[in-house]
């Protein structure tokens, strides 16, 4: 819920929410027809290896200049404005 009069477009994702939703629904479908067929929940589902080469698991490196700037931002020392200034003159150098 936002604070009325708020503009918060810029902070939504790009969530496809009927395609994620069926995605969803699906995976739990068929988990409990498993679950129903006998099937031990952890032959069915595995959490995903920490150490694996999945989604998420290398690190991403991040310009130390930008990472300051979405780090004041983020604490409100600086504003949105003022981020969006900075972060144009880092692109343009």
């Amino acid at each position: 819920m936002g604070v009325e009069g708020t503009d918060n477009s810029s902070l939504t994702s790009n969530w496809d929410h009927t395609k994620n939703w069926k995605k969803m629904r699906d995976r739990q479908h068929k988990i409990s027809k498993d679950l129903k067929a006998g099937r031990n929940m952890h032959d069915i589902w595995k959490p995903t290896d920490a150490f694996s080469a999945g989604k998420g698991s290398r690190q991403r490196p991040v310009d130390k200049d930008i990472y300051d700037l979405n780090y004041d931002l983020a604490f409100g020392k600086i504003t949105k404005e003022e981020h969006t200034k900075r972060m144009k003159e880092l692109n343009d150098n």
